[in-house]
């Protein structure tokens, strides 16, 4: 089975919990950031620079990876988890059950 894994990946969660329960159940799973906070977290500088570009920068991070997604999972999964994933807008949850069946 092939899992398509969205969720927001930062330290504490457990998406490593999950990710892991599903691979020793012999699933096949691929885990997307579908927030962005990870490359948030890679920009150099201090704690006011980075509040300051992931405020400005974070809409667009999360509609590349919202774009991105939507053109490359057509039907190549089996289900599709969704974790914690509260910035997520209904339309786009709508919109990858559709292209996933």
């Amino acid at each position: 089975m092939r899992i398509l894994y969205l969720s927001q990946d930062v330290y504490g969660s457990l998406t490593w919990s999950f990710e892991r329960a599903f691979r020793k159940l012999g699933c096949t799973v691929d885990l997307v950031d579908c927030v962005g906070t990870p490359e948030m977290e890679r920009i150099p500088g201090g704690p006011f620079s980075r509040r300051v570009a992931f405020r400005v920068l974070r809409p667009w991070v999360r509609w590349s990876i919202r774009r991105r997604l939507t053109r490359e999972i057509r039907g190549q999964y089996d289900m599709v988890f969704f974790h914690k994933t509260n910035e997520v807008p209904p339309g786009f949850l709508k919109e990858v059950r559709e292209r996933t069946g």
